[in-house]
């Protein structure tokens, strides 16, 4: 394959998200959807590649994509004007002999193979630009490609300037692109903006490249890969979409879901093997479950590592920072954060552990709370090995419990537990004789 370079389009104001966030910073399982269209095209080992972006997110596209540079386009009038704002960074960087992709930073679900194809069809005709089509079941708003007879592209043209025998035509234009770089600029430059939006359509290359002879052909894509978002309904489509595919990538390497459809996964959720998922669990991004685990109905997930052979749920709350080291059993309504849980400990009901180092083979009583906020600064917990802690008991702290000690039930614990002991802080119980008795009657009176 010859040398590649890319532009992504990200400039895009997304007027229709209707959100103060970018349009190609609007996530799909928690990544950005420009970050998508890198990711695709990286693989590819891409010579050079930028990301065209707009004075009101420029910023805020470059804290996420890493390495890649970025090109301003100062006013948003059209995808050839966004191309020609990169003419001067592909010309330091002699880029006059590759191919450049042209793609869309709004379309999350595009495929390395899918590029390569369109390089590998403009190469084996020798063509001067091949495009991305796709068969759309409804054109209406689309570009339209135009096939002359010898197979070849003869144009691209704009929905709204299509008359209405164009507009029949199902074959549309998915918005990439891959041309020779030299050629590229200079067909851009020839790009006028005499059309019904005033705007310079990087599309009118294509009827410039004929009018010099020049050899266009194209691919065809899934519908739904080229897809762009370009409001929240689009958005939505593509995330289920994304899902549906994380779902079945999962079941192909052996996850056991018992309701595929309720479970959300992130892009980078990470899934051992023998791993069971029971119904309508979420996991949020950096979740790393180990081999043997089940997930048991209603749980969430965000940022932890949960290791072999445990048993997490069901209405469990797994937060960032969180380890469980193995064998672990966290039961219902059990809320943990930035906490490690040794090996073989069990916090199985209605407990909150949060900023705690736990050994192995804790055990923690139904109820039992770390009190680590005191509104102002957060305390850290130490829980040595063998543990055994009373239910509805509250661990005030700073405060170390020692290996092989234990806390009674119904206790507020605020000094160190030395290895052995037994904590109780419990105020004398006082049984009053005959006073339920003398109560009723005073009622009934």
């Amino acid at each position: 394959m010859n040398k590649i370079s890319f532009i992504i389009m990200g400039a895009g104001r997304g007027t229709r998200m209707k959100s103060s966030v970018s349009k190609v910073m609007h996530k799909v399982a928690g990544l950005p959807m420009i970050n998508y269209v890198i990711n695709a095209v990286k693989p590819l080992n891409p010579h050079i590649g930028c990301v065209v972006v707009n004075p009101d997110n420029k910023d805020e596209v470059e804290s996420v994509i890493g390495d890649v540079s970025t090109v301003l386009q100062q006013d948003p009038n059209g995808t050839g004007s966004a191309v020609s704002a990169c003419k001067d960074l592909f010309t330091a960087k002699n880029n006059t002999e590759n191919t450049v992709i042209i793609l869309n930073g709004d379309a999350p679900l595009i495929q390395t193979d899918t590029i390569a194809h369109l390089i590998d069809t403009k190469n084996e005709v020798d063509a001067d630009i091949s495009i991305l089509g796709f068969l759309a079941d409804n054109p209406t708003g689309y570009g339209r490609i135009m096939i002359a007879d010898d197979d070849f592209v003869d144009a691209i043209i704009e929905d709204k300037e299509c008359n209405d025998e164009q507009r029949q035509v199902n074959l549309c234009y998915s918005g990439i692109m891959a041309v020779s770089s030299k050629l590229l600029f200079e067909l851009v430059d020839k790009i006028d903006n005499k059309n019904a939006k005033g705007e310079y359509y990087l599309t009118d290359i294509i009827k410039i490249a004929k009018s010099q002879g020049k050899k266009i052909t194209f691919a065809i894509a899934d519908e739904n890969e080229v897809m762009g978002c370009d409001s929240k309904i689009d958005l939505s489509v593509a995330e289920a979409i994304c899902q549906y595919n994380l779902r079945m990538r999962a079941l192909e390497q052996g996850v056991h879901m018992l309701s595929p459809e309720t479970v959300y996964f992130s892009h980078d959720t990470k899934i051992g093997k023998d791993v069971v998922i029971e119904p309508n669990v979420v996991f949020g991004l950096g979740v790393e479950i180990s081999n043997n685990t089940t997930i048991r109905a209603f749980s969430h997930f965000e940022k932890c590592i949960v290791g072999e052979n445990s048993v997490v749920g069901p209405y469990a709350r797994i937060r960032p920072e969180t380890v469980l080291q193995g064998d672990n059993k966290i039961g219902n309504f059990v809320e943990i954060k930035k906490s490690v849980i040794g090996k073989g400990s069990k916090i199985n009901h209605l407990s909150y552990i949060g900023d705690t180092t736990m050994g192995n083979k804790v055990n923690i009583g139904a109820g039992t709370i770390t009190c680590n906020y005191d509104g102002y600064d957060k305390y850290k917990t130490k829980i040595g090995d063998n543990v055994f802690i009373g239910s509805n008991t509250a661990i005030i702290a700073p405060v170390n419990l020692s290996d092989d000690s234990m806390v009674g039930a119904g206790s507020v614990i605020t000094k160190n537990v030395e290895k052995d002991q037994l904590a109780l802080s419990r105020c004398e119980q006082n049984n009053i004789d005959n006073y339920s008795k003398e109560f009723r009657d005073l009622k009934e009176k």
